[in-house]
């Protein structure tokens, strides 16, 4: 771990979420055309039957993409595709944000993970603001759904979903987008997240502080190696 005197104080920490601040408890894709079905009847639910392959081709596509480029998928955008390709007309009449979010409920939920309520307080009381930075086909205000039913929406500033943006970290300008609703220099910010890339690498170019939170206690392949934390209580230690 990094001695603190080595950092530059902080006037705002960036969060990663899903492996930092909170952890899946669940996610199943099955129950995307389970819920698709179950407003859109019947009928629906029968040409649902036959949806599965699509849908997981579908996903494939999507993860290979993401995965190429820096480019994000907008989930609302793939929504309205299978949607229409099986022609759920009753889907289509709910705003792309209320369908959205009703899926989102019934395939995934998320938990904060160990340490994180108390070291957000940790900072509140230091007066260091915090928001969160993450890559995600789902919308921002989704995650701050999310963060709400845990308890934690307010604990953050903004949430800046990638899904909303169209390019993903490590690109610096969704670093960038982050510093300028802060109001505050690069040099000036702190962001942690559990992928060495996306977050690390990604806002050291940026100009911020990428600090790795690292629970798995992994080998660093980053030369020189960031500051880390395997636990949340050791992250207030870094701070001068």
């Amino acid at each position: 771990m990094a001695q603190s005197s080595l950092l530059p104080a902080p006037h705002a920490v960036l969060f990663d979420l899903g492996g930092t601040v909170l952890k899946e408890t669940r996610l199943e894709p099955a129950a995307l055309a389970i819920c698709l079905g179950q407003r859109c009847g019947l009928a629906a639910r029968e040409r649902l039957a036959e949806a599965d392959p699509f849908i997981e081709e579908l996903y494939r596509t999507v993860r290979r993409k993401r995965k190429g480029d820096l480019t994000e998928v907008r989930f609302r955008s793939l929504l309205r595709l299978i949607c229409e390709r099986f022609e759920l007309a009753a889907a289509l009449e709910l705003t792309p944000a209320a369908l959205e979010l009703e899926v989102w409920q019934a395939v995934c939920s998320m938990a904060p993970l160990p340490g994180v309520v108390d070291l957000l307080a940790g900072l509140r009381d230091r007066s260091i603001r915090t928001a969160i930075v993450s890559n995600a086909m789902f919308s921002g205000a989704v995650l701050e759904y999310e963060l709400a039913r845990n308890g934690l929406q307010q604990a953050f500033e903004f949430v800046i979903a990638t899904g909303d943006y169209g390019i993903q970290k490590p690109h610096p300008a969704i670093f960038e987008v982050a510093a300028v609703k802060l109001g505050l220099p690069a040099n000036q910010i702190w962001f942690i997240g559990d992928n060495l890339r996306n977050d690390v690498e990604g806002a050291r170019q940026a100009g911020m502080t990428g600090l790795w939170y690292n629970p798995a206690n992994r080998t660093c392949e980053l030369d020189p190696p960031p500051p880390m934390v395997c636990r949340w209580d050791e992250f207030l230690t870094l701070l001068p």
